[in-house]
């Protein structure tokens, strides 16, 4: 947990890092289902001749960066601090501060479904959704609050 120090402010504290999780579904779908309909479309665009062909190659690279796309969002966390709820975002190789809120601003918060948090700020509702440790995150910000 020591390469987050970088997003702390003094006298803040890391409580928890929590990862977004990952969605399988999409996964499944893409190997499944869209790269057999691109092979089955193969034939159907080779008749075409060049143009089909190089068609069907350009499907299959939006399917591939598709894929990459969703695993690239799996990398993506959420830091409770003291003082604060910090959102990362992973860029390459470095995180990138996305978002922050203050728990003092927390009115109210509520379980969302199975693996969300919803958090209201006076009049704005924000949701913390895909948590992998939601039940966690939600006692520590319960917890931090009362304090």
């Amino acid at each position: 947990m020591n390469h987050f120090e970088e997003f702390l402010d003094q006298y803040e504290s890391l409580i928890c890092v929590s990862a977004i999780k990952k969605t399988s579904w999409s996964f499944y779908f893409v190997f499944f289902i869209v790269f057999p309909i691109i092979f089955f479309l193969l034939y159907p665009m080779s008749v075409q001749g060049r143009r089909g062909f190089f068609l069907w190659l350009s499907l299959i690279f939006l399917a591939l960066l598709f894929v990459v796309k969703i695993f690239e969002k799996a990398d993506n966390l959420y830091l409770l601090t003291n003082k604060r709820l910090l959102f990362l975002e992973k860029n390459k190789l470095k995180y990138n501060l996305s978002g922050s809120i203050s728990l003092k601003k927390i009115k109210k918060i509520k379980k969302t479904g199975y693996h969300g948090i919803s958090l209201w700020l006076n009049h704005k509702r924000f949701d913390l959704s895909k948590l992998d440790d939601r039940d966690l995150i939600y006692q520590k910000i319960i917890k931090l609050k009362k304090t």
